[in-house]
């Protein structure tokens, strides 16, 4: 009768494994970069519904396509060794969509100072959260100016959420030129120019804070969301600034002070 010990032994040595262990291992580790960026479109889909839907949902598209498309070309590649190359090709594109998806993230919650990125976040603000961005390329500066100074640039990209409104807040220094030049661009829009109002300082004010006293200063017709992100330094310019405003379920214009060579620019 035949040693079981032997026998088990002889069982392991003729079972040959189907591929080298290094190439096993070779697999093992490309599955896992496949997985990581299927993994990566995924959370891509949060990006997409609260940023800017108007580009990553393209992006977002085009991922889960070649996804799919990864998947087969991976399943070929380990049952017959053939297009290698086409799938390091489909896992590059993958990648680079998926990590795009981020982007519109990472340039809204940074930069706000960063001049060089203006276009960039207005590209995204303009054609990724909203759809119809013709109204509002005609408020923001196409480019900024020569002379930018104090340059201060926000943006509150969209969010599925109710009651929630996507904004953007320009502030900069420039030549009274170039203020003239915005006035004129309002007004061929058909803006009126408004003089900036000022509220009425209540009796008990020497009771107040120096905090307390600045939420009298706002303007009457400076929307509020305008002055919550307004800098103290610019309080003082509000009281010979012209407004150009598009009265609207949520304001948009702009805030014109030729002494200060202060634009403030707000959709």
């Amino acid at each position: 009768m035949a040693d079981p010990d032997n026998l088990q032994e002889h069982q392991a040595e003729s079972v040959q494994p189907d591929m080298p262990v290094s190439e096993q291992e070779y697999f093992s580790h490309w599955k896992a970069v496949n997985t990581a960026v299927f993994f990566l479109s995924g959370i891509g889909v949060l990006g997409a519904l609260m940023y800017a839907p108007g580009i990553t949902m393209p992006l977002l598209t085009a991922v889960i396509i070649l996804n799919l498309f990864l998947a087969y070309w991976y399943g070929r590649w380990v049952r017959t060794g053939k297009g290698r190359n086409s799938l390091r090709i489909l896992r590059g594109i993958a990648s680079v969509c998926s990590l795009a998806v981020f982007l519109p993230y990472v340039i809204f919650s940074n930069f706000n100072q960063n001049r060089f990125f203006y276009s960039v976040k207005k590209f995204y603000y303009t054609h990724g959260v909203y759809t119809n961005s013709e109204y509002l390329e005609k408020i923001l500066p196409g480019t900024l100016p020569g002379q930018c100074e104090d340059y201060l640039f926000i943006v509150q990209p969209g969010l599925a959420a109710q009651d929630y409104h996507a904004s953007s807040y320009l502030a900069f220094h420039t030549d009274e030129q170039t203020l003239r030049n915005y006035a004129q661009k309002m007004e061929q829009m058909g803006i009126a120019p408004e003089q900036s109002r000022q509220s009425d300082a209540p009796e008990f004010d020497h009771m107040l804070t120096e905090k307390e006293k600045a939420l009298y200063l706002r303007p009457e017709n400076l929307p509020a969301h305008v002055w919550q992100r307004l800098l103290p330094e610019h309080y003082d310019a509000l009281e010979h600034a012209v407004l150009y405003i598009i009265h609207d379920y949520y304001d948009k214009g702009c805030l014109l002070n030729y002494d200060s060579g202060l634009a403030i620019f707000w959709t």
